[in-house]
């Protein structure tokens, strides 16, 4: 019954290749504020949720991981055209662009990650086609 379970559910879905659902979770996780589903939005934001539905963001269509080393396998799906964001990871500033079905990563060092199931080192940009489950 939690607003935030939605946000799990939806990195779940994602993680098991239900573009759908996921996309549904997401779809209700991100109007909680903006469609005052839960008559609340008056007292304030639902910060949690809005932390959450990030995460959905971060882990369920980006699918970022902290393994033995930054792992980053975005969900295919149809609905998001273009997602980016930056992050810092070991010092090195990553950016992580997802467009048509292309993830480009960039990095200001070089540094080895996992892009989907393999070790790549990016020393600048490195793209790759996501593939689909």
């Amino acid at each position: 019954d939690s607003s935030l379970s939605k946000c799990i559910y939806g990195i779940a879905a994602y993680n098991l290749n239900m573009e759908k659902l996921g996309l549904e979770f997401f779809k209700d996780s991100l109007n909680i504020d903006l469609t005052d589903a839960t008559r609340h939005t008056r007292h304030g934001l639902h910060m949690a949720n809005m932390g959450g539905t990030y995460l959905l963001l971060i882990y369920g269509l980006l699918g970022l991981r902290l393994e033995k080393q930054l792992r980053i396998a975005p969900a295919y799906q149809n609905h998001f055209k273009e997602i980016s964001i930056g992050i810092l990871y070991q010092g090195s500033k990553i950016k992580i662009h997802v467009k048509d079905y292309v993830v480009t990563v960039t990095s200001d060092k070089p540094i080895r990650i996992r892009l989907f199931d393999e070790d790549v080192l990016v020393e600048g940009q490195h793209s790759e086609l996501i593939k689909k489950a």
